[in-house]
């Protein structure tokens, strides 16, 4: 699955292989030395990195993991700011790294931000983190 994928980003690098087609065009780009697929699901590719390459362009896994890493930026400079107590906020900004981190790695495995539970899920946790640093003034520092 992920060569195929990967045969699709090389073949369209910049835009992809358009919305909802890496299924619908999964034989054609398929490796020339797979002869016989086994049982197995083939409309996504099991990667939201590749997946996201392949069908909306390497722009678009570019953005995803922006958005991972920005969120994880954002967290670590809001734990900076609050004292190593038993806060409440450190928490909530806890939670935000733990559920991104997880989203990350099982991201490579699968395309979890297809599915909608998953997506609630993240999003959840990312609000929760905001939420978290929205509580912490502007001009707090760890002491």
């Amino acid at each position: 699955m992920w060569r195929t994928g990967l045969n699709m980003i090389a073949a369209h690098p910049l835009l992809g292989v358009g919305p909802e087609q890496v299924g619908p065009r999964f034989a054609e780009f398929q490796p020339e030395d797979v002869e016989e697929l086994p049982p197995g699901f083939y409309r996504h590719l099991h990667s939201v990195y590749i997946h996201y390459a392949a069908e909306r362009g390497i722009p678009a896994a570019l953005i995803v993991l922006w958005l991972f890493g920005q969120i994880l930026f954002d967290v670590r400079r809001g734990l900076r700011r609050l004292p190593r107590t038993g806060d409440d906020r450190r928490f909530l900004l806890h939670a935000g790294a733990v559920g991104t981190l997880a989203t990350a790695v099982l991201s490579c495995f699968d395309v979890t931000l297809g599915d909608s539970e998953v997506l609630g899920a993240f999003l959840a946790v990312a609000a929760i983190a905001y939420r978290g640093l929205a509580e912490i003034p502007s001009d707090a520092s760890a002491d």
